[in-house]
């Protein structure tokens, strides 16, 4: 995918797997937005990672993009308008869950839906990209680097309630931070069970460890109406970074980079004997802007294949008028020490790592690597 408006060529992947858990409460976005002269104004990434129910991360999935974009601000080309935007967007989906929580599934107790979400989006315009963010979902970016292995760094920290930051700004709102088997959780003050009528100071409450991020969208349970703010904030991070691309980088076909570290992440959860979290990943390679890299690579391999087939015809023996059976190359007896001249498959060429080398038949090379010098765009949920 590209455009100049984007200002580089994208390919994206995208997984998500259940794990171990009863319901799947994640969800991921994945938008290329036109523009009114048909090109592609910008692209959008987007994992929310849902917790008490499915409905807050499926509400941030269709309404948060919207919400950002609703702005003329966003549309403009300074960085702050589009923060500001973006920012904004996410306080706006947050408000407007409390319009639709009464239609959500109450908790087992009868209580409002407790349903939340973490969201991490990126968003790529301009050769820009935009991040904005709350709670524990990641957004990395990775890139080869000759001098050293791969090379990767995370664009934000986390917002955990074990942080000193948000462990004084959830204890400045009227909210509290206790460990709960060891995973340090934000306190739900919630009236007990039999309590009925409005939430005064007199108001018996039950201190419930309840939630392991300090920031995310809905989580509604945590407005503290004395002090008029959520615990958990909705309130997220937003960045601009300018994205460098190589226009050197060489090309090649890539297996899907999300599917394996979604299960990698998996392994990980099983070589501790735990039961595996939903885990979802989208994987955008971000190439030079310039011809589709697909495109160059595909003109490569055929014309590697018809160099290959017209070797072939000009290496082939002449026919000779005495046949004789032992004149007949045995193929189980074929000598090692000569080429191998057997058509070339498409399978072949598919193992080639350089476009412009023919693979030999008896060493085939591995397939799908990311090129050198490519950057990933990651957002994989492991742990």
């Amino acid at each position: 995918m590209s455009s100049y408006k984007i200002g580089m060529n994208l390919r994206v992947t995208e997984n998500g797997n259940q794990g171990g858990r009863k319901y799947m409460e994640d969800t991921q976005a994945i938008r290329f937005v036109k523009n009114d002269e048909g090109g592609f104004e910008f692209a959008y990434f987007g994992i929310f990672d849902g917790h008490g129910g499915g409905e807050a991360s499926k509400f941030a999935k269709q309404y948060l993009l919207d919400e950002i974009t609703k702005y003329d601000c966003f549309w403009s080309e300074d960085d702050e308008d589009i923060m500001w935007a973006i920012r904004a967007g996410f306080l706006d989906t947050h408000f407007a869950m409390w319009k639709e929580v009464d239609t959500w599934p109450r908790t087992v107790s009868g209580l409002p839906s407790t349903s939340g979400t973490t969201a991490s989006i990126a968003i790529i315009k301009n050769s820009k990209l935009y991040i904005g963010h709350v709670g524990d979902s990641g957004i990395v970016l990775g890139f080869d680097d000759s001098r050293s292995d791969n090379i990767s760094f995370q664009f934000f920290k986390d917002h955990k309630p074990d942080s000193p930051e948000e462990k004084k700004r959830i204890e400045a709102s009227g909210g509290e931070v206790v460990a709960k088997s060891g995973v340090q959780r934000v306190v739900w003050n919630r009236p007990k069970l039999n309590h009925k009528g409005p939430i005064r100071r007199s108001t018996p409450i039950d201190r419930i460890p309840f939630l392991a991020v300090a920031r995310s969208l809905g989580d509604l349970w945590s407005y503290n109406y004395f002090k008029e703010e959520f615990v958990v904030s909705p309130d997220p991070d937003v960045t601009v970074h300018k994205v460098v691309h190589d226009p050197n980088v060489p090309v090649s076909y890539w297996i899907n980079p999300a599917e394996k570290l979604v299960h990698h992440a998996l392994r990980k959860w099983q070589a501790r004997m735990l039961k595996a979290d939903n885990t979802s990943c989208i994987v955008a390679l971000i190439d030079a802007q310039g011809p589709r890299k697909l495109s160059i690579l595909r003109k490569q391999r055929e014309e590697n294949f018809r160099r290959k087939q017209n070797r072939q015809h000009s290496t082939s023996p002449k026919k000779s008028s005495n046949k004789s059976p032992a004149s007949t190359p045995d193929k189980d007896n074929t000598d090692p020490s000569k080429p191998d001249t057997s058509p070339l498959t498409w399978n072949d060429i598919n193992e080639c790592d350089d476009p412009g080398q023919v693979p030999k038949k008896e060493s085939p090379q591995a397939i799908g690597r990311t090129p050198p010098g490519s950057r990933s765009l990651l957002a994989p949920q492991p742990l």
